[in-house]
């Protein structure tokens, strides 16, 4: 059944890397969460549809495989805070802003940088430069504190902190204490 599964992923993976035949991929990715809608492989098979729908601009067609992935396992594995993380993203993208931050609160254990950057993405894409100055500063923190560098949260909240009046960013300040 693993093997099985695998050589579906991996032919819809060759199709999308080849010649990107639309018609075939959907049924290669029909067959994957068909005969194995408990395998990891359907569950990354439903994550590359939702990529390829966003290239497309099918952000319904994201949102849809994401949330079937989603109940194909375990929400709080590390595949799962993944899938969430790229479907907060489609939501936001969406303008469902509020489901988005409510699905990167829960918080992740295995990409707490990530839910941080994408937290202040979304706040800054809805007019919330403050909030999202908070987010990506957290975000930074926690890379820190996880031994990393993020060149683009640092460079984030540098030019966020230029364009901030400073009463704002000393509001924040005194927030954070």
């Amino acid at each position: 059944q693993t093997k099985a599964a695998s050589d579906l992923y991996a032919a819809m993976l060759a199709n999308h890397l080849g010649d990107g035949d639309p018609d075939a991929l959907a049924s290669l990715a029909t067959q994957l969460r068909d005969d194995h809608a408990s395998s990891t492989y359907a569950r990354f098979g439903a994550m590359l549809e939702a990529r390829i729908a966003v290239d497309a601009g099918d952000m319904t067609g994201a949102e849809a495989s994401l949330r079937w992935a989603l109940t194909a396992g375990d929400t709080g594995s590390d595949i799962g805070q993944l899938i969430q993380l790229r479907l907060a993203r489609v939501l936001a993208d969406q303008g469902n802003e509020t489901e988005a931050l409510a699905i990167l609160a829960k918080g992740s254990s295995a990409y707490p940088v990530a839910y941080a950057q994408a937290e202040g993405d979304i706040h800054l894409a809805g007019g919330r430069p403050e909030a999202a100055l908070t987010a990506y500063r957290q975000g930074r923190d926690l890379a820190s504190e996880l031994g990393q560098y993020s060149v683009v949260l640092d460079n984030k909240v540098r030019t966020l902190e230029t364009r901030l009046p400073s009463s704002a960013e000393a509001a924040i300040v005194e927030d954070a204490s």
